[in-house]
């Protein structure tokens, strides 16, 4: 039977899965602790998605715990980032703008 803990976790996957229309598969290695156990951040995975500030609004009606709030960057892309019941720190962005190239024109 799965413990509370893993019961938010499979519950917020769940949700992402849905929000992100993707799969995710695969179980942890034996010993293995999750960020939130060692105190500290030990990945982060940048999602590209459509309709940004739809999907933020979706994932914190869903319960994501917000890291940064929606906000333009100054490489073209429209991002926020959220972290999962593991403490794992997800960011999904949407290209707005391409960035102009810095080479000059021959």
């Amino acid at each position: 039977m799965l413990t509370r803990h893993r019961k938010e976790y499979s519950l917020w996957l769940s949700r992402l899965i849905s929000i992100t229309k993707t799969s995710v598969a695969g179980r942890p290695a034996s010993g293995y602790r999750n960020p939130k156990r060692l105190g500290q951040a030990t990945q982060s995975l940048y999602v590209d998605v459509r309709g940004i500030d739809e999907h933020f609004r979706r994932a914190r009606k869903a319960g994501a715990v917000i890291l940064e709030e929606p906000s333009d960057t100054n490489y073209g892309n429209r991002r926020y980032g959220a972290a999962d019941p593991e403490g794992h720190e997800w960011y999904f962005a949407q290209v707005i703008r391409r960035p102009k190239s810095k080479r000059k024109a021959r």
